[in-house]
């Protein structure tokens, strides 16, 4: 039985990240997985040294229980298997396109929940240069989205402010 997340204290996460709602090691087991589906590439950090994954609650709240008990699950399941173990389910979570049925679905399921969980969490924007999370050991975060370069703004005259809407 999942303990409610209400009642229970933070638990210190391996980053050293309070989170009230994940355990330690499904926290490990979320860092692992992002790990494997954003390691570090060129001027890109793995997922676990962004430091991210203290924003996860952030996202677990606005799910539905059940699919946060779901989530919590799958975690206690990838935390127990190596690396190699991990690479295998979340290799065939992409092929599940090719079944269908309950097992076709259920792969669906778990590569759109862990991706999209790691992908919401490294491209937050959240986390800031030099911005360490209470209770982080000073471990500065990376912000993802300033390495990418990726500013977006709205240049007022460029065709992009939508259309006036007079009566004719």
């Amino acid at each position: 039985m999942i303990s409610d997340p209400a009642r229970t204290p933070p638990a210190e996460t391996p980053s050293g990240i309070p989170t009230p709602i994940l355990t330690p090691r499904e926290v490990r087991a979320l860092e692992r997985v992002g790990d494997i589906l954003a390691p570090a590439y060129g001027p890109l950090p793995a997922f676990s040294a962004t430091g991210c994954v203290r924003n996860v609650d952030d996202l677990l709240r606005y799910m539905p229980p059940e699919d946060v008990a779901d989530i919590r699950l799958l975690l206690r399941i990838l935390s127990i298997k190596p690396t190699s173990g991990i690479r295998f389910i979340l290799a065939l979570a992409r092929a599940g396109h090719r079944w269908r049925g309950p097992l076709g679905a259920t792969l669906r399921m778990i590569e759109i929940g862990l991706k999209g969980l790691v992908m919401s969490l490294y491209y937050s924007g959240k986390a800031a240069p030099g911005d360490a999370a209470p209770g982080n050991s000073g471990r500065a975060t990376v912000d993802v989205v300033g390495v990418i370069g990726y500013r977006p703004r709205v240049i007022p005259g460029s065709g992009l402010n939508p259309p006036s809407r007079t009566p004719p």
